[in-house]
C-alpha cells in the first residue's frame, strides 16, 4: 500500500457543456499538486484566472486546512486529504479506441502504448476508482484528411493537466472512473482492464469542444 499521503482537488470541468458549470475530482500528492499550481502561477496566461487556487494552496501550506476557493461558480474547499485503498498499474500495447467528447461526437484515437496507474480512494464512505494514464504518441484521426494527427499542442481541457514529456501525454493526476459503496466491487473492477475508461482523461485534450 502507497505511504505516500494524497489529496483531492475540485477544479472546474472544462468539459461541461457551454452555459453550464460542474466540478471534477484530481487526486495526487502534495507534491504533485504543488508542482501544478507553481505551473498555473507561472504561466501569464493562467496566474490572473486562477489566483483564487493558487492563493489557496499557498494557504493551505501555511496551515489554513480548510482554505476554499471557486469552482463552479460555488466556494469549494480546496484539498482533502484521502485514503487509498489499492493500486495497480497495467501496460498496454498499441490500441486504438473510439472517444466520445461532451457532444457525444465520436473521435477515434491511437496510441502505441499506454501505463495506467489505477487507485482507489476512499473519501467517508465513498470509494473512487481513478486513472491517471500516460499515452506514447497519442493521435486523432480526422474523416475529412484520412490521417492520423499527434496530439501535441492545442489542449482545451483544464490548463496544465497534460505533462508533454517527449512522445508520451500524460496526466498530471488520477481522475474518476467510477464511484463504489461496496470496497469488494471496487476492488474486483480495480483488476479488471476492460473497466479502464479513457474519457476523462481525453476530454482534457478536448475540452467541451
Amino acid at each position: 500500500m502507497s505511504k505516500e499521503k494524497y489529496y483531492v482537488m475540485h477544479l472546474d470541468d472544462y468539459a461541461a457543456a457551454q452555459f453550464t458549470s460542474f466540478g471534477k475530482m484530481y487526486f495526487g500528492t502534495l507534491e504533485e499538486i504543488g508542482h501544478f499550481i507553481r505551473l498555473l502561477e507561472k504561466d501569464p496566461e493562467t496566474a490572473e484566472a486562477h489566483k483564487d487556487t493558487i492563493e489557496g494552496f499557498y494557504k493551505f501550506l501555511e496551515g489554513d486546512k480548510k482554505v476554499t476557493h471557486k469552482v463552479a461558480h460555488q466556494d469549494v474547499k480546496l484539498l482533502t486529504p484521502v485514503r487509498v485503498r489499492g493500486s495497480t498499474t497495467f501496460r498496454m500495447n498499441r490500441r486504438i479506441w473510439t472517444h466520445l467528447n461532451t457532444w457525444r461526437w465520436p473521435v477515434k484515437m491511437r496510441a502505441t502504448q499506454i501505463i495506467v496507474e489505477v487507485k482507489l480512494f476512499q473519501i467517508g464512505s465513498k470509494i473512487y476508482r481513478a486513472i491517471r494514464p500516460s499515452f506514447r504518441s497519442l493521435s486523432d484521426y480526422s474523416p475529412f484528411t484520412n490521417k492520423w494527427s499527434r496530439r501535441q499542442e492545442c489542449f482545451w481541457g483544464f490548463p496544465h493537466m497534460l505533462d508533454l514529456d517527449g512522445d508520451w501525454n500524460k496526466c498530471r493526476f488520477f481522475v474518476v472512473n467510477e464511484e463504489y459503496k461496496e470496497f469488494a466491487q471496487a476492488c474486483e473492477d480495480m483488476f479488471d482492464e476492460t473497466k479502464i475508461n479513457f474519457e476523462p482523461v481525453i476530454n482534457e485534450v478536448y475540452g467541451n469542444g
